[in-house]
């Protein structure tokens, strides 16, 4: 049950930025064939980094 509702929904928050910063990514990468992209850069949180590779995948198809 954990994570699901944190509150002020900073979980949610950081899954979905994650989330189109790697779409946005993932259709650079799907043009330019490359996957320089697939991992965020620097530190970021679990939820954000699970919601980037998630886009980042949707955005790469």
């Amino acid at each position: 049950m954990y994570g699901v509702t944190h509150p002020g929904g900073h979980r949610g928050d950081q899954y979905t930025k994650g989330y189109n910063d790697g779409y946005k990514n993932g259709t650079v990468d799907k043009r330019t064939k490359s996957h320089k992209h697939s991992k965020p850069q620097g530190k970021v949180s679990k939820s954000y980094y699970k919601g980037y590779v998630h886009g980042y995948n949707d955005g790469a198809k």
